[in-house]
């Protein structure tokens, strides 16, 4: 096989993992456990091609009445073009789901041409897992408006400091509970995850980045106190080994969310 073939494939079997999910409940499933992030990144010149690929993707996923759903989002400064995908899961059992939409929909040699549409548009691809940490997190509250930018800090820590960590952002909440100040959705790596923690700031508007929060120090300081929260913030800094920081920007193009 060769590694065209087999890029075309691992593509196919990596959508299938990350976009399935069993039949949910008629119910409101509740928060998820976490979600998986596939992260495909593109050769130069390659985003056109992979766009009409994933457009044929959601149309199968429409087209079969698939159980699966996810929001994509782009690159939106710096670094080379990729597309991000989350799906939100509920069990690990999910990701055992090896359902192909495309197959379904329109044949196996409709999907293999497909598939090979985009042989040279894709660099490379990566699947992570995780975890959702509402005890790290200050999500907005509902909001009808669509989510148009999502600003993601990669967080790696520092070997044995999990708890600290952890406990600093724990003020943090705290702290911005008392000011009423930020909102975001904070996880924790599960396998095969590239960072120990990431943070999503979700922005319904270009113009909402205009208007940026108090700072953490002055929100821990506001809360604590000039001193206690300069201690929780060293404390912080301490445990914390790098932070990279990504602005992305929604593609409802080529999304499939959840039911509202």
């Amino acid at each position: 096989m060769s590694w065209k073939n087999f890029l075309i494939g691992s593509v196919l079997s990596l959508f299938a993992m990350s976009a399935s999910a069993q039949e949910a409940p008629a119910a409101d499933p509740g928060p998820p456990m976490g979600i998986s992030l596939l992260t495909v990144n593109l050769n130069p010149g390659g985003a056109a091609a992979f766009t009409q690929f994933m457009t044929k993707w959601v149309e199968a996923a429409n087209k079969i009445n698939y159980a699966g759903h996810w929001s994509a989002t782009a690159r939106a400064a710096g670094g080379p073009d990729n597309i991000g995908f989350a799906r939100p899961f509920w069990s690990f059992a999910e990701l055992g789901d090896q359902t192909a939409p495309l197959v379904e929909a329109f044949g196996q040699d409709e999907a293999m041409k497909l598939g090979k549409s985009i042989s040279g548009s894709v660099a490379s691809t990566q699947t992570e897992i995780y975890i959702m940490r509402p005890d790290l997190s200050r999500p907005a509250p509902p909001s009808k408006d669509p989510v148009v930018a999502m600003l993601v800090l990669q967080i790696d820590i520092k070997p044995g400091m999990q708890v600290a960590y952890e406990n600093y952002v724990k003020k943090i909440v705290e702290a911005s509970n008392k000011t009423n100040q930020a909102n975001w959705i904070g996880l924790s790596g599960g396998p095969g995850s590239a960072h120990d923690y990431i943070v999503g700031i979700p922005y319904t508007s270009w113009a909402a980045m205009d208007t940026q929060p108090m700072s953490i120090l002055k929100r821990l300081t506001t809360a604590f106190g000039e001193a206690e929260g300069q201690k929780i913030s060293a404390a912080g800094a301490a445990a914390i080994e790098n932070i990279n920081t990504v602005l992305r920007r929604s593609r409802p193009d080529i999304s499939r969310p959840m039911p509202q």
